[in-house]
């Protein structure tokens, strides 16, 4: 698939290489802006799976008189990792990655997930959620659902996809006077994995679970439906 045009602009000025998976030498490094480097799939006959990105943003370099030797000694450093130089910083780190662009693709359209978007069509399409919810929001790359108060309890389901993989818990909370009951329905849940607990004038658990099927079993089970 050819990545976005958003994508490459990201990317500014940038190096890149087709490498023969084969011989594992390179075929072909050149250097562009925009789509240039997804061009040669056409001109050339090369294989997109096979492109890497070797640095990416050099226009930072530009500003300075002395802009393509920064780039160069910068490249070196942190290629040969010369044990008398400063390690690399943060900029050097960001701009030489070697990373395949199918690889950098997915995870730009990983990263422009509208969790809001998700959150709604989770609700919509959710009959037991549609009638039972309080609160629902979304922030950042999480979106969270939660029941209205029953009996001082309350359950909520969060959608967390800030790391590599999606998670999902289920989380039941109530005041102090509810304490009892939180310990009998961490007993009740004893399968699943916790990953948080709290006591005093809050008390709640977390539990991790590996789908949406299951985050919604358990919150037909809370709410009697």
């Amino acid at each position: 698939m050819k990545p976005s045009g958003e994508f490459f602009k990201l990317l500014g000025k940038y190096v890149y290489g087709y490498k023969n998976p084969e011989t594992t030498h390179w075929d072909y490094i050149g250097k562009g802006v925009g789509d240039r480097a997804y061009s040669h799939v056409e001109s050339k006959g090369l294989d997109w799976d096979n492109c890497y990105l070797l640095a990416r943003n050099l226009e930072s370099y530009d500003s300075t008189i002395d802009g393509t030797q920064f780039a160069i000694e910068a490249f070196l450093i942190d290629f040969f990792e010369p044990q008398l130089n400063e390690k690399s910083g943060n900029k050097q780190k960001e701009t030489y990655i070697m990373s395949r662009f199918a690889g950098l693709f997915e995870q730009h359209q990983n990263d422009q997930r509208e969790m809001f978007e998700e959150m709604y069509e989770f609700i919509r399409d959710n009959e037991v959620v549609r009638r039972n919810v309080g609160f629902s929001g979304s922030r950042g790359k999480t979106f969270e659902v939660e029941t209205g108060a029953i009996d001082n309890l309350y359950c909520k389901i969060k959608m967390d996809a800030s790391a590599a993989e999606d998670t999902i818990s289920v989380t039941f909370k109530g005041g102090k006077r509810n304490a009892e009951k939180i310990n009998r329905i961490t007993e009740m849940c004893s399968e699943f994995n916790v990953v948080g607990t709290g006591s005093g004038n809050d008390p709640w658990v977390s539990f991790q679970v590996d789908d949406f099927d299951t985050a919604l079993s358990l919150w037909t089970d809370f709410v009697g439906a």
